[in-house]
């Protein structure tokens, strides 16, 4: 059993106070969320939600168990943020020059990411004419900011290339 998963989807399922709720919300079939918290009761020794047709409650022992499994998930997302980024938090100008087809599909794919970076502005270009991208927007670049510190942007080029496949 993955001890941290069925925490997830424990707590994930205390929030939402009902499975196929939580369920939806991890985009897992209701019964496997369902299965993956008996087995946590199982494990543990001890039930951990009663169950109904009008939702779910937490035990006594539930309650407190939670509480410790919320610590302990945002630890772990805090540990590998750490990991991830050192706590960089993207800033400044993106310019971004797209086809006009591309537009909705692009801006709700990239939603989640601006509404995660406050400091981050969006500029967009709209346009059919590739040329006009690059000479508004200019050339294709990726920036990043040194390690160890904020102050300092490493930026290069990024070259247009044909498609790779990884094995």
């Amino acid at each position: 059993m993955d001890k941290l998963r069925a925490m997830t989807f424990f707590c994930r399922a205390v929030e939402s106070k009902s499975l196929a709720a939580a369920a939806q919300a991890l985009d897992v079939v209701p019964s496997a969320l369902s299965k993956a918290i008996s087995a946590l009761e199982q494990d543990l020794a001890f039930g951990l939600l009663n169950r109904s047709t009008r939702g779910l409650s937490l035990t006594e022992e539930g309650a407190l168990y939670y509480e410790r499994c919320r610590q302990i998930i945002a630890d772990v997302e805090a540990a590998e943020s750490i990991g991830r980024g050192r706590g960089v938090q993207a800033r400044g100008t993106l310019r971004l020059g797209m086809h006009p087809a591309l537009r909705y599909a692009m801006m709700t794919t990239l939603q989640p990411f601006i509404d995660g970076h406050p400091d981050l502005k969006v500029e967009t270009l709209i346009t059919n004419a590739a040329a006009s991208v690059v000479s508004e927007v200019g050339p294709a670049r990726s920036s990043v900011p040194r390690l160890g510190t904020s102050k300092h942007v490493v930026s290069r080029a990024i070259r247009a290339s044909s498609p790779t496949t990884t094995p």
